[in-house]
């Protein structure tokens, strides 16, 4: 359960943040609210996600019957509704041209038809191979500008959702975890996932003037292969009819091929998205949401101290990767981006 009140000692952490925003009466008035009732909780109020990207944005879904994300949070007091625009292997910047194809997935419908009547809470945008770095910023900046033009989403929240390299690198052969620090991007270069390229993004986004925070899933993925490489271990199993196996997870089983993330890895990119929109630490999530293990009599998933030790990983991961608010005052942020919902429902 997610409750947005606060610990009295935190209101110094809370006013040092937000000070610097000239929010100071807003800040008073929050702090007030905060002393007089320490245990009140928000009101539930479902938050309603969009993404935008290929199959690896389909992979923070992964799982049957393709509702993982959401199903990993139904039961926070703040639950999401994550609706989706993929078109299999494609990049941001074509994507936003093609706005449908033969190809394309849809739910509740295309973005043009979710971003110009329906209210967004938070957009996720995931950049992917086959463009530029500077054309995978400005289709970003495209999606951010149609998304405002609807006057629900006055309040929106924009997410790069930075997600991982191939498991080998069919140019150069590096595997994963080399091209995650060894990349160099330029703006006129390919786009290949990587820590710098999502650094680069993010410094041009924001000296643009676009407000974009990050869901950290390849920082998170290349944070658990670090772990594991220094010898801890986080344990999988594997089910054939009634009998339990436990292995090892290694780099070669995030993947189930040499693209997609199979269960631990879609795990950690839900508990990075987790992070990202709910600014708190993910601490006994569902990770069989993230598997087809109820429906075949073989299955591999994530056991219970493995999922455990994923959430503590992706959660420090978040931490070093987000160079902007802290714990505290992400969880004021969305406390008030709750606020602007029931305003907005009102």
């Amino acid at each position: 359960m997610f409750d947005v009140t606060f610990p009295n000692h935190k209101l110094f952490c809370i006013w040092s943040v937000c000070a610097r925003l000239g929010l100071r009466a807003l800040l008073v008035m929050l702090a007030i609210l905060i002393v007089s009732q320490p245990n009140q909780s928000c009101n539930a109020e479902t938050i309603l996600n969009y993404a935008i990207g290929n199959s690896l944005t389909g992979d923070l879904n992964y799982g049957f019957p393709g509702k993982g994300f959401d199903m990993i949070n139904s039961t926070n007091a703040n639950p999401t509704s994550t609706g989706v625009h993929l078109e299999g292997g494609q990049s941001l910047a074509m994507i936003r041209v093609t706005p449908s194809t033969p190809n394309t997935i849809a739910v509740p419908a295309t973005y043009t038809d979710v971003l110009a009547n329906n209210r967004t809470d938070n957009l996720f945008l995931q950049p992917s191979y086959g463009a530029s770095v500077g054309a995978e910023i400005a289709a970003i900046k495209s999606f951010i500008d149609l998304a405002k033009l609807n006057p629900l989403n006055s309040n929106t929240r924009f997410f790069l959702y930075a997600t991982w390299a191939h498991r080998v690198d069919q140019g150069n052969g590096q595997s994963f975890f080399d091209t995650w620090t060894n990349f160099q991007p330029t703006l006129s270069g390919d786009f290949v996932p990587s820590k710098n390229t999502y650094d680069l993004m993010l410094s041009e986004l924001r000296q643009s003037g676009y407000e974009i925070s990050l869901i950290p899933a390849g920082h998170a993925w290349h944070a658990t292969l670090e772990a594991v490489r220094n010898g801890q271990v986080i344990d999988m199993t594997f089910r054939n009819g009634t009998v339990e196996t436990f292995y090892p997870l290694s780099e070669t089983n995030l993947y189930r091929d040499n693209v997609h993330a199979d269960t631990a890895g879609a795990f950690i990119a839900g508990l990075a998205a987790h992070s990202a929109i709910y600014g708190t630490k993910p601490v006994g999530l569902n990770q069989l949401h993230y598997t087809m293990q109820e429906f075949f009599a073989q299955a591999n998933y994530l056991s219970s101290s493995g999922a455990r030790a994923l959430e503590d990983i992706t959660w420090n991961a978040y931490l070093r990767a987000i160079p902007e608010p802290n714990s505290c005052a992400l969880a004021i942020v969305f406390s008030l981006s709750l606020v602007s919902v029931r305003r907005r429902r009102n």
